[in-house]
């Protein structure tokens, strides 16, 4: 299993969402541990994000969300050190509209153009349920196999501990695991690659995040909510995509 001090070993990583916030939930700690060892980092989005839902509609009107969100996409991989930041444009919600070879393809180029060792995406079940999430994984493991190269693809899966302890409290109060029962969970001990944040790390994901301000300001509104928050997003799970 590769844990905090054996994240050299993914070499160059190319993170792929569909979202911007889903980087910084599912994986902030793990690509700022590997640009603090010199590794080069990416960073795919499929949307804007132009679809969601605000905290406050009058500090973040509907029809400017797409330019909000790709902002706080910016400064959140400012914090976390993610230098190159590429956006699909594909429409919010609509991925499985899409044409699916074309944007494969388009998926592809990057790949290849990048060339990393290691792609960390959603997994078949999107951890939340959405749609796009599940997409992305999709597009991900395709465009992986059509680039041709030797890239190893990790999902991401919910830690099992975290989940029995605050999953479901966190569900409850904000709907987090929203389109779907129960995430995927795995065991912690279980998974190939397992990031457990410790406070300086867990401080820079929590900024990341938070960065994604039109999203997550009502989550984090005081100081007992951000706690929960960010003892549910302390560690980092991710197996082998299929």
């Amino acid at each position: 299993m590769i844990g905090h001090s054996d994240v050299a070993q993914l070499g160059t990583i190319l993170g792929i969402w569909a979202h911007p916030d889903d980087e910084s939930w599912v994986a902030a700690g793990l690509m700022h541990l590997a640009v603090k060892n010199g590794q080069r980092v990416a960073s795919v989005t499929a949307t804007y994000g132009e679809g969601g839902e605000t905290a406050d509609p009058e500090r973040w009107p509907h029809e400017q969300l797409g330019v909000i969100r790709r902002r706080e996409l910016a400064r959140a991989l400012e914090v976390i050190g993610v230098k190159e930041c590429y956006v699909l444009e594909y429409p919010d919600g609509k991925l499985n509209k899409v044409n699916q070879a074309q944007a494969i393809k388009h998926l592809a180029g990057l790949i290849k153009s990048i060339k990393p060792n290691t792609i960390i995406t959603f997994g078949p079940d999107g951890l939340t349920g959405h749609q796009d999430h599940k997409q992305i994984h999709t597009w991900s493991v395709k465009a992986n196999q059509l680039a041709g190269l030797p890239a190893t693809v990790y999902s991401c899966v919910q830690s099992a501990e975290k989940y029995q302890k605050l999953g479901k409290m966190s569900d409850d109060a904000w709907n987090i695991y929203f389109a779907t029962d129960q995430p995927y969970c795995q065991s912690e001990n279980e998974v190939d690659i397992c990031i457990k944040l410790d406070k300086p790390l867990l401080t820079i994901k929590c900024r990341a995040y938070q960065a994604h301000a039109s999203q997550t300001a009502g989550m984090l509104a005081n100081a007992k909510d951000r706690q929960m928050i960010a003892e549910l997003m302390a560690c980092e799970c991710f197996e082998r995509a299929a």
